[in-house]
């Protein structure tokens, strides 16, 4: 086999939760309109693992038709 998959899993340590540097650069570029990076403005959205869901909400401000937000179960009150 090619790929050899480890799956690591953090009880104690909330990913989830967390804005990461990655998911604020992606709103920002996606706010500035950064070249290169399509319109969301009409569009359907889906961020998957979004934890608090930055882009996805930044998404909703540049009037996307429809956001979507997903992650586990237990980080959706997050995404309110």
């Amino acid at each position: 086999a090619l790929w050899k998959w480890k799956v690591e899993t953090w009880p104690s340590f909330r990913l989830g939760s967390i804005v990461w540097p990655s998911g604020m650069l992606l709103a920002r570029a996606l706010a500035e309109g950064l070249p290169g990076l399509p319109k969301v403005e009409g569009r359907r959205v889906v961020e998957i693992g979004a934890g608090p869901g930055l882009p996805a909400l930044t998404a909703g401000l540049l009037d996307a038709a429809e956001v979507v937000i997903t992650d586990k179960e237990d980080l959706v009150p997050l995404m309110d």
